[in-house]
């Protein structure tokens, strides 16, 4: 089944479903295989294409542009930065310190 097929199967039993039962709840799984390397390729291309970067880590003499959501997802120190009421949540460039 290809990706776009999972998307019409679940709409296809919405509409079954909704007409069998005006107040039943659809519980459908959608399955990908592929959409994580998919995910991966497009993240990796705008930050080559220097797209949709939204903030920048400064260490030392050297800057990085990076996409808050994917630091956020991979490391639970970012995780806090970015959503735990820090100031580096609304900074434009976070400087980072080399600790010794």
């Amino acid at each position: 089944m290809a990706e776009s097929d999972g998307v019409e199967f679940c709409a296809n039993r919405a509409q079954s479903s909704m007409a069998n039962n005006k107040n039943s709840t659809l519980r459908c799984t959608f399955s990908a295989p592929s959409h994580s390397n998919t995910l991966l390729r497009g993240l990796s291309a705008l930050r080559d294409q220097g797209q949709l970067l939204d903030v920048v880590l400064a260490i030392d003499n050297e800057r990085f542009e990076v996409h808050k959501a994917v630091l956020a997802s991979c490391s639970d120190y970012f995780r806090a930065m970015f959503t735990g009421g820090m100031k580096e949540s609304n900074q434009n460039t976070i400087e980072l310190k080399d600790q010794p």
